[in-house]
């Protein structure tokens, strides 16, 4: 029996997807390469290899954009709180850096950056609000010209903060309250870092997080039934990779895919300039 599973296991994963298979879990796309960022700096901080840190700092060193439109996360009378930000400078995207596995309200919270932003702006959104902001636009047409690339992080599902908190309260208890909190950082599964009011540091797995998180622990609502896990409706979709070609690589890298004339462009230029390193893989 083991020997039969194995057989069928090696039959599924090895088999190549056909055209209508990539369409419908993959989406339309350009390009597909697996990169990171060439500065180590960029990367240090990252959740995975820092690609879109660098492609932000570059839009905004060329003076392509204003800013970029990214999540922020602070830790305020003990609970996590999300918040996006407009980043208008490369020490601003820095301190952007990292998964924030918490429920936002994009359309409240990021629409007016955009709209009070003194020009073109980058966009970092979950699939399903790059899916808002691209409905908006074309309902828009005027405020095309203040969005000059959308950029989509793969997500399986996002959780209420009550899931960041639980688990805080779990790691820290005797250390009093929560200072501050890094949902993920690091090579491969990566490790989750809570701070607390009597100085303590903690760094645990990030499983310590993701077991809950996986079971769909305070899943938010919508997740339940969306379909979109890697970004339809944006420019350049990114994520983690989780191979085990990868896993040996001492260097995490970024999933980047390019979905539109535009986010082709941004990638090559960023390739072809060393802004980012890395090489063309396809989606098989």
């Amino acid at each position: 029996m083991p020997s039969m599973l194995k057989r069928l296991k090696r039959r599924i994963w090895t088999r190549p997807w056909t055209d209508d298979q990539v369409r419908k879990y993959v989406g339309e796309y350009r390009t597909v390469h697996f990169t990171h960022a060439a500065e180590q700096a960029y990367r240090e901080r990252a959740a995975s290899g820092g690609s879109i840190s660098a492609l932000l700092i570059s839009l905004l060193e060329r003076g392509e954009i204003s800013g970029a439109v990214v999540l922020h996360s602070r830790v305020e009378d003990g609970r996590v709180i999300p918040q996006f930000v407009l980043a208008r400078t490369k020490e601003d995207i820095l301190r952007a850096q990292g998964s924030k596995y918490v429920a936002v309200s994009f359309t409240q919270d990021a629409f007016p950056l955009i709209e009070s932003a003194p020009g073109p702006v980058a966009v970092v959104a979950l699939p399903c609000d790059a899916g808002i902001l691209r409905r908006h636009l074309a309902r828009n047409p005027g405020m095309d010209a203040r969005v000059a690339l959308i950029i989509s992080l793969f997500c399986g599902h996002n959780s209420e903060p009550e899931l960041a908190q639980g688990v805080a309260k779990r790691l820290g208890k005797g250390h009093g309250e929560l200072r501050e909190y890094v949902f993920r950082r690091g090579h491969w599964r990566g490790q989750l870092q809570a701070t607390y009011a009597d100085g303590t540091t903690l760094t645990r797995p990030f499983a310590r997080f993701s077991d809950y998180q996986n079971l769909y622990f305070f899943a938010q609502r919508k997740c339940h039934y969306c379909h979109d896990h890697m970004g339809y409706f944006s420019d350049i979709s990114a994520g983690d990779i989780w191979s085990d070609r990868m896993k040996g690589n001492p260097i995490k890298h970024t999933a980047l895919l390019a979905r539109t004339p535009r986010g082709e462009e941004v990638v090559a230029r960023a390739l072809a300039e060393g802004v980012l390193l890395g090489q063309r893989e396809d989606v098989q």
